[in-house]
């Protein structure tokens, strides 16, 4: 998510540097996680590794910074480090965490920021990230386009090759990583969600109907197992929703039909381009004077 959002932040005129470790470019990621191409400049690619304190002095100062987002976990131990030497000093912070924080009682659960966590290192982080003003944006799983590697059919079978539960009834909540990016974009501008957890949940389905629109043959027969397993949930957006997103604003469904996903990414291809309209035009403003 985290070259997504870079680039459509760089895209609408926003400056932007990126952290890479040093070996980035040695290092192969299976395609659900290959990062999108990002270009230095406009981009900035910085070479930084949370547990090599040496390379901190690559970031730019602190205070020159409108926010920072943290896409991925830390441990407890570097982030506090990090925070006390450098976070500390920067205006806004936003870190990602997922839904597998919160404790589940029972299959089917329904689950909002108030839930009780599982006493794991990740929601450790997050409490200490919390309670210095950093906004926690909490997502479900993730997905993309229906034919890339991230459409939710592509999600459905690696999942069930690893061994997954074809478990009919599980509730299931899926996010669209634009929705992600426009999630976090528009909390940058939320300094009143300081502090707070936040879901970006997207929607919530059976499993039995991500089979059906699959067109799994299991499908009919999935749908009548009972619902037993405890990732089964239901997460509320709700407080995303109210707080920061526009009023209208509706996410991305899992389970679009092909009409549905040309509407939509023609919709986002035209916005994308006033997008860029307007950030030419403010550049030539400033260039100006």
């Amino acid at each position: 998510v985290g070259s997504r959002l870079a680039s459509s932040l760089s895209a609408s005129g926003t400056p932007v540097c990126v952290t890479n470790r040093p070996d980035f470019s040695s290092r192969r990621k299976e395609p659900y996680f290959a990062p999108v191409q990002l270009h230095d400049p406009p981009v900035r690619r910085l070479q930084f590794d949370l547990s090599m304190p040496e390379t901190w002095d690559n970031l730019p100062p602190p205070e020159s910074l409108g926010a920072a987002v943290i896409t991925f976990p830390p441990s407890l131990e570097h982030a506090t480090a990090f925070y006390d030497a450098y976070l500390s000093r920067v205006k806004r912070v936003i870190a990602y965490s997922s839904t597998a924080v919160y404790r589940i009682d029972k299959p089917g659960q329904a689950v909002n920021e108030e839930t009780p966590l599982k006493p794991t290192a990740r929601a450790a982080v997050d409490a200490f990230l919390q309670s210095r003003g950093a906004t926690v944006l909490t997502i479900s799983g993730i997905f993309g386009e229906p034919r890339g590697a991230r459409g939710v059919c592509t999600c459905l079978a690696a999942y069930a090759s690893s061994g997954g539960a074809l478990n009919g009834q599980k509730a299931v909540n899926m996010v669209h990583v634009d929705d992600i990016i426009t999630a976090t974009a528009h909390s940058l501008m939320a300094p009143q969600t300081a502090g707070k957890r936040l879901n970006v949940a997207g929607d919530v389905f059976r499993l039995h109907e991500l089979m059906c629109h699959c067109r799994y043959p299991q499908a009919e027969t999935a749908k009548q197992a009972e619902d037993t397993d405890l990732s089964s949930k239901i997460v509320s957006s709700q407080r995303l929703l109210d707080d920061v997103l526009p009023e209208g604003f509706e996410f991305v469904p899992p389970l679009e039909t092909p009409a549905q996903t040309a509407a939509r990414v023609a919709a986002a291809a035209a916005r994308a381009e006033q997008a860029r309209a307007k950030a030419k035009t403010k550049a030539a403003a400033i260039a100006g004077g």
